[in-house]
Formats: structure tokens, C-alpha cells, sequence
């Protein structure tokens, strides 16, 4: 049986990437609405939110009345660049959490967790580091902070960290190599990705990630479960391949900015934002239309893992 997972980054407003020396927070009054589309096709979010999201009365105030609903989880998301004690570097640089050092990163990540508690009533269950940069450091971190899930890993890609050889399915991490199987403890729920070809794999990934954009051209691409990047048909296809294969879980990610056209690269008309709701639309009725249920990351963990990962 395959599930459904959309796990959100809450963030701050970054119309180019590149953060703001004073963020700001304005994408957070979307969510409502979005959450709205949730509720009519049963679909169970996990927001994995920011140190400014978990701090700021407003945001606080918008994620904890859904909260009460029952029907989402509130996990964290890890931006150094946001989460005290910051420095000039890290804004300048929206420094990946694997170029801390081990104490700051600790230090930094406690921060966040504490101001989820404070915030939300909860401890965070769920994470994903800022820009998917994720290392055995920030496993051991995440292990101590008592979290259980982790989902920073974008596999066969090969940027800030290689994620190519990382499974598509959820796996216990491994302490010494967070892209292999082991008993850390800490459940792995990558997003999924996929390619669109059978044939040439190792070829494609070998490849510089610089020469994969073009190949996409002429059919050969990796399809992120993720509707900014991805086409409703793309999504389509890459599910049905993975619902067929008995993949336990499909996990789409996308960032709260999205979420209007001027907090983000991503639809920056609205036009195109219309097209990205729609899409989501369309595959909120795709999964209807398939029976797959829809669970946040840790009622995933809860209910599958035991009789399907120990």
C-alpha cells in the first residue's frame, strides 16, 4: 500500500534566494487558503517551520489555529542563516548547515526546537535541513534533540551533498553514511524523485549536474514530486510508476513561499501561480481517484515503519 505525504518549508520571504538581512513573513498568510485545498481532498500536511515562522506572533497564531484541527504536524525546518545566534556570514552566504561547526549547529538547532515547543505545545518530530544540506553531523544533532524523522534527502541528485545513491524509499540512516541503511533510529522519508527513463542511469548521473537541465529537452529528467518544478502529467506518471512498484510512500515538498508571487522565484504571476494550484488540484483528485491516503510524516512512521523498515 503506498501513502501520501506533503510536507511544507515554512519560511521566510526570499524572492531570489538569497535571505533578507530583516526577513520578512508575508507568504505565511497563504497557508490558510492553502490548507483550505487540504481539508477538501483529506490531505494531512506536515509544516515544517523556520526560527522566524515559530516566533513571529502572527505566523504563530496562523499555524497553531490549524494546528487545532487535528489534521496537520508542526515539524522544523532549519535555516542557519534565521536561527540564533546568527552572524553576518551566514545571512551573506545562506550558509548550508553542514558548513557549521559542530557546536554552533547544536546550539542553533536547540534554539529552533525550543521555540517550536514554546510556541506550538509540541516537540518537533519531523525535519528537513535548509537546503537540503544534511550530514552525519546533523544526524547525530537530530538523534540528541530526540527527533525521529528526517527528510532532507533529494535523491539522484549531486549538489551540496551527493544524494545519488540514496534510496528512494524510506530507510533507517546510517550513522557513518546518511545515504546508506543502518540502525540509527532515525527514519529517513526522502522526497520523491524519480527519472522518467530506465535505460542510462548510471550515464545520467555521472553527469554534471549543469548538463542535466538540457537534457530535459529531449525527454531524460528527474521529476521532483514537487509542482513548481514538475508538470501535473510528470507527476502523474512518476506516482503511478511508484504506486506500482509498491513504493510505501510519496512524499511532495515545496516551500511556503510558493505560495504567492512575490516571495519566491517560483510563480511570480499569477498566472503561473494558478497553474500551481491547479496542479496540486489535479493531483489531490488523482489520489482520490487511486484511494491513497494521505498521512503527515510521523503518523507515517508510526503506522508503517514497524512492519515495514525494523
Amino acid at each position: 500500500m503506498t501513502n501520501f505525504s506533503v510536507s511544507i518549508d515554512v519560511e521566510c520571504d526570499m524572492p531570489d534566494w538569497k535571505p533578507k538581512p530583516i526577513p520578512t513573513l508575508e507568504n505565511i498568510k497563504a497557508i490558510p487558503k492553502l490548507h483550505e485545498l487540504f481539508e477538501k481532498y483529506d490531505i494531512k500536511a506536515t509544516y515544517l517551520v523556520t526560527y522566524p515562522v515559530a516566533t513571529e506572533t502572527e505566523s504563530v497564531q496562523i499555524l497553531s489555529e490549524l494546528k487545532k484541527r487535528n489534521n496537520c504536524e508542526i515539524g522544523a525546518h532549519f535555516h542557519p542563516w534565521t536561527t540564533p545566534p546568527i552572524s553576518p556570514l551566514e545571512i551573506q552566504q545562506a550558509i548550508y548547515p553542514f558548513q557549521l561547526t559542530e557546536d554552533i549547529h547544536k546550539i542553533k538547532l536547540k534554539n529552533l526546537t525550543e521555540a517550536i515547543i514554546k510556541s506550538f505545545k509540541v516537540h518537533p518530530k519531523s525535519y528537513r535541513a535548509g537546503r537540503f544540506g544534511f550530514d552525519t553531523i546533523g544526524l547525530r544533532i537530530i538523534k540528541d534533540l530526540n527527533y525521529e524523522i528526517d527528510s532532507s534527502v533529494t535523491p539522484l541528485t549531486n549538489w551540496a551533498v551527493d544524494y545519488r545513491n540514496s534510496p528512494l524509499v524510506p530507510y533507517y540512516l546510517d550513522e557513518t553514511n546518511i545515504c546508506s541503511q543502518a540502525g540509527s533510529g532515525i527514519l529517513e522519508i526522502p522526497v520523491t524523485i524519480d527519472l522518467n527513463f530506465k535505460y542510462l542511469k548510471k550515464f545520467y548521473l555521472n553527469l554534471p549536474e549543469k548538463f542535466k537541465g538540457g537534457l530535459k529537452y529531449i525527454g531524460f529528467k528527474r521529476v521532483w514530486l514537487r509542482p513548481s518544478y514538475s508538470s501535473f502529467n510528470d507527476m502523474k506518471k512518476t506516482s503511478m510508476k511508484l504506486i506500482k512498484k509498491k513504493c510505501p510512500i510519496l512524499n511532495m515538498m515545496f516551500h511556503s513561499s510558493e505560495l504567492t508571487t512575490s516571495s519566491s522565484p517560483f510563480n511570480r504571476t499569477q498566472k503561473a501561480l494558478n497553474n500551481f494550484n491547479t496542479k496540486l488540484e489535479e493531483y489531490f483528485k488523482f489520489l482520490k481517484q487511486n484511494k491513497i491516503e494521505s498521512q503527515t510524516l510521523t503518523e507515517f512512521k508510526k503506522e508503517n515503519y514497524l512492519k515495514r523498515f525494523s
